[in-house]
C-alpha cells in the first residue's frame, strides 16, 4: 500500500511541475527585455471600495525599476530593461483592509530576433546595339530601296504652298481639386497623446518615463519599427486627452524639457500604463 501512495506522489509531481515549483509558487513566465508587459489583478466578489498598492520584491541589480509605484489600480504595465528576475505583489485592500495578496514572478530575457532587411532590387544590365553584318543579300537590298525612294522622290509632285493654320486658343487649365487628408484607419477618433521623446533602447526610454512618473505625468512607451532605418525604437508619450488643446498646454509646460515635443492622435496598438 506504502509503494502506491509514492507512486502516485510521483505522478501527481510529474504532471504539476511544468507550471508550478516543487514549493507550490507559480514559475516564472518569460518576457523580452523592452516590450513591455500588463499585469491584471481580478478583484474580489464580495468586496468593495478597493485599493491597491503595487511593490517590486525582487529586480537585477542592473535595473532601472523603483520599488514604489504611482499605480493605485488593478492593472500596470512595466518594461523590463535587463535581462534577470522580476517579482510583482499586488496588496488589495477593501476600506482599509487587506483582502487579497497576488504574486507575479517573470524572467526577462533578450529578444534575439532579426528583422529581415529587404533585399534593393537589382538595376537590369543596358542593352547593348548589335551592328548588322554584312552580306551579299543585304547588299542588294539596299540598293534596292534605294532605287525605290529615288524613284518615288521624281513621282511625287511639288508641294503646294498652304496658308499657316491659326493657333487654337489655349483651354482654361481646371482648378485642383483639394486633397482630402486620409486618416489612418488605426486611429481613435477624438483622443490625443503627447509625442515626448523617441529613443533606439528601451532603457533610455524607462528612464525618461520614471522622470515623468515622478512628476505626475501618466506615461507609457511605444515599440516600433522603423521601416526606412530597418531599426527598432522606444516611444514615450503622455496621457490620454479628449480636449486637443488641453493636450497643447501639457505640452507647452513640457516644452522647455524636451526639443522634439508634439500633440499626436491616440492610435489603436498602443498600451496604456496606470
Amino acid at each position: 500500500m506504502g509503494k502506491k501512495r509514492a507512486f502516485l506522489a510521483v505522478i501527481l509531481l510529474a504532471f504539476t511541475g511544468c507550471q508550478f515549483l516543487p514549493w507550490g509558487k507559480k514559475a516564472a513566465e518569460p518576457i523580452f527585455v523592452g516590450e513591455p508587459e500588463t499585469i491584471i489583478v481580478t478583484p474580489p466578489d464580495d468586496a468593495s471600495n478597493l485599493s491597491y498598492i503595487w511593490e517590486l520584491p525582487e529586480v537585477p541589480d542592473e535595473s532601472l525599476l523603483i520599488a514604489e509605484f504611482l499605480a493605485t489600480s488593478n492593472t500596470f504595465t512595466f518594461t523590463a530593461d535587463v535581462e534577470g528576475n522580476y517579482t510583482f505583489s499586488a496588496i488589495v485592500n477593501s476600506g482599509g483592509e487587506e483582502v487579497a495578496y497576488h504574486e507575479f514572478r517573470f524572467i526577462a530575457i533578450e529578444d534575439t530576433s532579426v528583422v529581415p532587411r529587404q533585399a534593393e532590387p537589382i538595376a537590369a544590365a543596358p542593352l547593348i546595339p548589335m551592328s548588322p553584318i554584312t552580306t551579299p543579300l543585304n547588299l542588294a537590298a539596299q540598293n534596292l530601296q534605294r532605287q525605290i525612294d529615288a524613284a518615288d522622290t521624281k513621282a511625287s509632285p511639288a508641294t503646294s504652298k498652304t496658308e499657316p493654320r491659326a493657333k487654337p486658343k489655349p483651354k482654361a487649365k481646371p482648378k485642383p481639386k483639394p486633397k482630402l487628408r486620409k486618416v489612418p484607419e488605426d486611429v481613435v477618433a477624438g483622443h490625443y497623446t503627447i509625442q515626448v521623446s523617441s529613443w533606439n533602447t528601451a532603457k533610455k526610454a524607462q528612464k525618461v518615463k520614471l522622470s515623468l512618473d515622478g512628476l505626475g505625468y501618466d506615461t507609457f512607451i511605444q515599440r516600433i519599427w522603423l521601416k526606412e532605418r530597418n531599426e527598432v525604437w522606444w516611444r514615450v508619450r503622455l496621457g490620454d486627452f479628449t480636449d486637443v488643446q488641453e493636450a497643447r498646454r501639457v505640452r507647452d509646460e513640457l516644452a522647455g524639457q524636451f526639443a522634439d515635443i508634439w500633440v499626436d492622435n491616440m492610435r489603436k496598438d498602443m498600451v496604456e500604463t496606470d
